[in-house]
């Protein structure tokens, strides 16, 4: 071992296997097996001579004449291994690997062959282009057809004498292998987690045919950016048009990165997808693979019971992707099997989602509070559709959005609202002003009591009017409460949270005094407001509304309001339990949100990379406002909405492919 006389240092990006070609062709000799049989080298496996614990490691590091930090250097191109819980990984470039993801035989690039040495990406199986030709990887001789032998190569020639460096030219698009060296370089451990998780639930093993395709839809989404995973799931929506959403994002939806969890939450929302009436003979739902959960999310239990016992039953089936583990099932006319099942829920026009700069799930709680109403009315308007809904496998369980309580509360009413709202609590008063109108009876159940829903465009206009007035408005006559006032009637006529009013005390706005009860003797007693100071509380919350106001009346989301408004101190606030601001500052916040906007926001809602506006900051197509700018808000990049969106329309009409669909031409 110390007779070497050559000892290669590594070039950017090389790996492992290249450094111990080039050490072995150095030394003058032929192949890796008289090499390692000279230098005592155990070399039966692909993987293990790659990690910084082998003899290949001692063997080239170990010798004397090397500077520190050409030792380094070489130290740092081996694969570190690392114990996560009970599985093996492997640390390449700062970034932590499961070992299943490296090859365990050699796939080289013929123009990396040509060049001396190999870049590290071929020994990944999720990349199978060189991130520098293009070329697709080579893993058999195109002469003898025979896999690579990396112990019998000599100068890249096949045992058969083929030279793989003159293999055909198979070029490709390099655009996914570029990202993936560029995350690698930059050590973007959430990149690699999220394109694990995405290729686990594409499971591209599944089709080898059209593994690249698959690839690059798994590194777009590994991009982290939303409009790319909506691309994708639009392109394997298209070549599957039949099958239902629910078993497409199943996978997704019960993946446990968050990240992937939650695009995929958002796109099975806000998707419409009409029911079909027809199955193609030609399509390729029966080869999709699913574990026993994701069935089980698919199906309820009896449905799936009933396919297991059919005829079209679903069959066990290995998976070819060696990272997944678990076993797989595959349920010929899976389309079939969906469309027939009446618990799928289907829409009545085909529309794909647009992201949304914020979504969000709530609970079906969350939606009675909003309502008004109880839970159970809920799962009663969301099971018959009125109310959009789903079940998720998540800790929300089943959930809706704010957008649709929103949508449903501006078509129906229910007909305990219109009690409450009306102040009629006699049944027979009640019965009379509805007489005549038509309306929904909801039944879960043949003899359950029917809930009774009506649609706003059937009430009188005055009874409209009655139930759009605000549930409570911010000032009222404060009406005859005596002296004294409790904590809820202070809240509701100031229209703020009850925690509120105690803030209100610190400030000085509100006093508060301790009536004893008058039944109970020697008790401290509990405090109340005085009316006095609650009309003077109700002047002060005349000039300040709360930021939830602001969002309704003005659009601009809280957090943003927050973030962009607040916090930076462009408009003074007063914080309570909730956070209000003056008339004024609303007036500002108004007038600034539809002008401006910021760079974040520029890139989320146009659906362009950081890139893309960078591009166009450097040509001066858009230029954030001056620090001496009367509407510049500190640490904020703020531009001019129209300035943004017509730079980046000029943009987009000037490039030869629209700039959306530059993610990846790869179909699934």
């Amino acid at each position: 071992m110390n007779k070497l006389v050559f000892f290669p240092l590594p070039k950017p990006r090389e790996s492992v296997i290249s450094l111990l070609f080039r050490c072995a062709t150095g030394n003058g000799f032929q192949t890796l097996r008289v090499f390692s049989a000279w230098t005592h080298l155990k070399l039966r496996n692909f993987v293990n001579p790659q990690c910084k614990d082998s003899s290949v490691c001692k063997l080239l590091s170990n010798h004397s004449l090397l500077e520190p930090d050409e030792k380094a250097d070489l130290l740092n191109s081996f694969h570190h291994p690392v114990l996560y819980g009970t599985r093996t990984h492997v640390e390449i470039a700062g970034v932590a690997f499961p070992q299943a993801v490296l090859r365990d035989r050699l796939a080289l690039c013929p123009g990396c062959a040509r060049d001396g040495f190999l870049d590290r990406l071929h020994a990944f199986r999720f990349s199978d282009t060189c991130p520098v030709h293009g070329e697709r990887y080579l893993e058999h001789c195109p002469q003898c057809r025979e896999p690579i032998d990396w112990l019998r190569l000599h100068d890249y020639h096949c045992p058969c004498t083929f030279d793989l460096r003159q293999a055909p030219l198979n070029l490709s698009s390099k655009r996914s292998s570029e990202l993936l060296s560029r995350a690698l370089d930059e050590g973007n451990q959430e990149f690699f987690q999220l394109l694990l998780a995405s290729i686990q639930a594409v499971r591209f093993g599944r089709a080898p045919e059209s593994c690249s395709q698959l690839i690059a839809s798994c590194v777009n989404i590994a991009t982290g950016n939303k409009a790319a995973f909506f691309l994708e799931m639009e392109k394997l929506q298209g070549q599957l048009p039949s099958l239902h959403r629910r078993a497409l994002l199943a996978p997704f939806l019960l993946s446990p990165d968050p990240t992937l969890s939650r695009f995929a939450q958002e796109y099975f929302y806000n998707t419409c997808q009409s029911k079909p009436y027809s199955h193609a003979a030609d399509c390729r739902c029966g080869e999709l693979r699913f574990s026993a959960r994701e069935l089980n999310f698919i199906f309820t239990s009896g449905e799936r019971a009933a396919l297991l016992r059919s005829d079209h039953r679903c069959i066990r089936s290995p998976h070819l992707d060696p990272t997944v583990r678990q076993r797989a099932y595959q349920c010929p006319d899976l389309c079939r099997s969906l469309y027939t099942f009446p618990h799928i829920q289907w829409e009545t026009v085909d529309e794909p989602p647009v992201p949304q700069l914020e979504f969000e799930l709530m609970s079906h709680q969350n939606a009675a509070e909003i309502l008004q109403t109880t839970p159970q009315t809920i799962r009663r308007l969301i099971s018959t559709g009125l109310l959009k809904g789903f079940k998720f496998n998540t800790p929300v369980g089943l959930a809706t959005t704010l957008e649709s309580i929103k949508a449903f509360n501006d078509k129906y009413v229910l007909r305990e609202e219109i009690a409450r709202r009306s102040g009629l609590k006699n049944a027979k008063k009640l019965r009379n002003l509805l007489y005549g109108l038509v309306h929904i009876v909801v039944r879960t159940t043949l003899y359950a009591r029917g809930l009774l829903v009506y649609q706003r465009k059937h009430l009188s206009e005055e009874l409209r009017s009655l139930l759009d007035r605000q549930a409570v408005s911010i000032i009222k006559a404060t009406g005859d409460f005596g002296d004294h006032v409790t904590f809820g009637e202070a809240a509701r006529q100031l229209n703020v949270d009850v925690k509120d009013v105690r803030a209100l005390r610190n400030l000085g706005i509100l006093e508060f005094v301790v009536v004893p009860p008058k039944q109970i003797r020697n008790s401290a007693g509990r405090p109340y407001c005085t009316t006095k100071s609650l009309r003077e509380a109700i002047a002060w919350r005349t000039g300040y509304v709360s930021v939830q106001e602001v969002k309704a009346a003005t659009g601009c989301d809280t957090h943003l309001i927050h973030s962009q408004f607040i916090k930076t101190g462009f408009v003074p606030s007063v914080s309570l339990y909730n956070t209000y601001v003056t008339v004024e500052a609303a007036t500002i916040i108004d007038r600034h949100f539809k002008k401006y906007t910021t760079l974040n926001l520029l890139s989320s809602t146009k659906h362009v990379s950081v890139t893309v506006i960078s591009e166009l900051l450097e040509l001066g197509k858009i230029q954030p406002l001056a620090a001496d700018h009367p509407d510049y808000i500190s640490g904020v990049a703020v531009v001019e909405r129209e300035e943004g969106d017509n730079a980046i329309a000029n943009y987009i009409r000037e490039r030869p492919v629209r700039l959306y669909r530059t993610y990846s031409s790869g179909i699934l």
